[in-house]
């Protein structure tokens, strides 16, 4: 919903990150990307949406910002071949569900908080001793778009 504003950091750079390293995990990098910055504003605040295009005619569309009336935490999925949607909404009783015609599929949510999870994955591969550096490139493609959108509103990135 409307805020934070933070003095140190603009809403794009705030959070965009995590909705855009959300769906590069999910889809993979990119072909091209554009950005849109939002018209209603509420005092410092903006909202940002990026489309993005990638292979076999796959789009996702990315809203976030600081200015937003409502708070929204919501990820939906449409699922190959119409087979319904999956859906990730935060501010739900019953946060993960799959959409089908008339009815909905719900699963168990592990209500850990993400960033427990990746500290204890990040442990984990240092008793390992298998590095994982998949986190490491996801994060990269993750800058690397949101810097190039930011200064040119649309790129293609492959």
């Amino acid at each position: 919903n409307i805020g934070p504003f933070r003095k140190y950091m603009n809403s794009y750079w705030d959070w965009g990150p995590h909705c855009l390293s959300l769906c590069l995990d999910l889809m993979g990098k990119p072909l091209s990307g554009s950005l849109q910055t939002s018209l209603n504003h509420y005092k410092n605040g903006k909202n940002y949406t990026i489309k993005l295009k990638f292979e076999n005619g796959k789009k996702a569309n990315l809203t976030f910002g600081n200015s937003m009336k409502k708070k929204i935490r919501f990820f939906q999925v449409k699922l190959a071949n119409n087979k319904g949607k999956l859906t990730f909404n935060d501010l739900a009783n019953k946060k993960v569900y799959k959409s089908l015609e008339l009815n909905n599929k719900y699963f168990k949510y592990n209500n850990k908080e993400p960033l427990v999870s990746v500290v204890e994955e990040f442990i984990q591969n240092i008793v390992s001793g298998n590095p994982n550096t998949k986190s490491l490139k996801l994060n990269y493609d993750m800058v690397y778009i949101l810097e190039t959108l930011f200064f040119n509103k649309s790129a293609k990135f492959i």
